[in-house]
């Protein structure tokens, strides 16, 4: 009967989004907190602790937005309250983007490396530029392109053809198909209190970072790092100085999860078969997304530190069940559709490669 007046009064709410979103500002301590704001989230409030929980349903499988938002004291409570519920739905629970730090909340748990983060504390970024020169080097080389980097006002920004057509660019050179849930690929138009720092060469804009807050550990995630087929080498490293120069009181900034990155804590993983699947992936898996050149590009800008990114389940095992409900969360259509499609566009991938070294 609780349960159903607090389900009641979640939609007496005038506005759920605003709710959420001031939730989401006092409690977010995830790097991903701000995803659960996203579009195709379901939100779950419990306004009594007060927490708030978001998620997607696949497989009957309930995939959280990292952990329940909640004051430190009342998130078991929270974490409690939605398991409860989904079982009584027949689902599972699985809290995918778990940061080391909070790891420890969800102890006895079946649990898989989803790779790790690299972090940077923005105050040490000078010296970070004095002893990697080739930082310094890639930063220059755009400059002596005639790239420029500024904060763009919100406003200017949703709107903007430019950066949509700059968006579009580089989402027509991924060889998967656009994902969505934690990596929705349009969020101009859901900015809230993102920053966006933009890229120009005369005048046009060749790339685009949005940063997103982390509220309780007071930094910033590179969200979104757009980069048009027009960018000079050496535009990236700039926005990212760009950024790093207005949050320089930030304590950290992160370029979020590099799946399946050898960086990071080393831990051993006991099932065989996700073992075997993560070798696979790490050996195969550039045709369908470059694993590699993303692990070296941020490795080469010299993290402070890395730290270990987790999906962890209500069940002692994590199971292949619980991987194809991840997976069936980011493609938003059948399984086998996406594959087939992705197996398409990764045959093109490699035909095109081939053309171009014969």
């Amino acid at each position: 009967m609780k349960q159903d007046v607090q389900a009641l009064a979640t939609h007496c709410i005038v506005d759920a989004r605003l709710w959420a979103h001031a939730m989401v500002r006092r409690y977010g301590r995830q790097s991903i907190a701000y995803q659960t704001l996203l579009p195709g989230v379901t939100l779950r409030a419990y306004l009594h602790l007060p927490a708030l929980v978001g998620y997607v349903e696949r497989r009957h499988t309930r995939i959280v937005v990292g952990l329940p938002m909640a004051s430190l004291d009342r998130r078991r409570e929270a974490i409690e309250l939605f398991e409860h519920e989904a079982a009584g739905a027949g689902c599972r629970v699985c809290y995918f983007g778990v940061e080391e730090e909070d790891a420890e909340l969800l102890d006895n748990r079946g649990r898989m490396r989803l790779g790790a983060q690299p972090v940077w504390i923005p105050s040490c970024w000078t010296r970070t530029l004095e002893t990697h020169p080739s930082i310094r080097a890639q930063i220059r080389r755009a400059r002596n392109k005639g790239v420029e980097a500024h904060e763009w006002p919100v406003e200017c920004v949703a709107d903007s053809g430019a950066l949509r057509a700059c968006l579009r660019d580089w989402l027509s050179r991924h060889t998967l198909p656009p994902m969505h849930f934690l990596v929705e690929p349009d969020i101009l138009a859901h900015l809230y209190d993102r920053r966006v720092f933009v890229a120009e060469r005369a005048g046009i804009p060749v790339a685009f970072l949005i940063a997103t807050p982390i509220p309780k550990r007071k930094g910033w995630l590179v969200e979104q790092l757009v980069r048009s087929a027009g960018a000079p080498n050496g535009t990236s490293e700039l926005l990212l100085d760009a950024l790093m120069g207005a949050v320089r009181d930030a304590e950290v900034v992160s370029l979020g999860l590099t799946p399946l990155t050898l960086h990071g804590k080393k831990e051993g993983i006991e099932a065989l078969w996700l073992r075997w699947v993560v070798q696979w992936a790490r050996a195969h898996g550039r045709r369908f997304y470059n694993f590699h050149g993303i692990e070296a590009f941020r490795a080469r800008l010299a993290p402070d530190r890395w730290e270990n990114v987790y999906a962890v389940v209500n069940a002692p095992q994590f199971t292949p069940k619980d991987l194809f409900a991840i997976l069936a969360a980011f493609t938003q259509e059948p399984l086998s559709l996406y594959l087939m499609r992705a197996l398409m566009r990764a045959a093109g991938w490699e035909w095109r490669r081939m053309w171009g070294a014969g």
